[in-house]
């Protein structure tokens, strides 16, 4: 490794440090390191992608992506199979809100949540996962995705 490019710890959180070291790839378009865990599924691969904030707190990382690999692990079970040939958990520290897609989610998960309890928000992304399924696949016939015009009055809402 060049050593203009070592990472320096007044630069970084030690858990960001840590994946530093092992991952040395950057995000297309990011200055910012990200934080990187993969795992694989009934032979379907996921990747989670954490961007965080430059003074990020830090967090267990083998429980949060231990978690996530859990959880993808049931809902797979329950839903018998993955309609995806991999998906994404899109995770930015400092960011609100949350969106599903259809192979993947983007979320936002403070660190300093994290640094308290590392499954704090594991029921969103649950939450936001599961909807892979239930309404990016399965919907009612008359669902044809999202739409752009002002939707029409109903009775009673003049």
């Amino acid at each position: 490794m060049d050593r203009r490019h070592r990472t320096r710890p007044h630069q970084r959180s030690a858990h960001l440090l840590r994946v530093q070291r092992r991952r040395s790839g950057r995000v297309a378009d990011s200055r910012r390191p990200v934080a990187e865990w993969r795992f694989t599924v009934d032979g379907t691969p996921y990747r989670i992608a954490y961007w965080p904030l430059p003074d990020a707190a830090p967090f267990d990382e083998r429980a949060f992506a231990g978690g996530v690999e859990k959880l993808v692990r049931e809902a797979v079970a329950v839903f018998r199979t993955a309609p995806w040939r991999e998906y994404s958990f899109l995770i930015e520290d400092g960011a609100l809100g949350a969106l599903e897609h259809p192979d993947s989610l983007t979320i936002g998960i403070p660190s300093a949540s994290l640094a308290k309890d590392p499954y704090s928000f594991h029921e969103d992304l649950a939450h936001e996962f599961v909807h892979a399924w239930n309404l990016m696949r399965i919907h009612p016939v008359e669902y044809h995705g999202p739409g752009y015009r002002a939707p029409e009055p109903s009775a009673g809402s003049t």
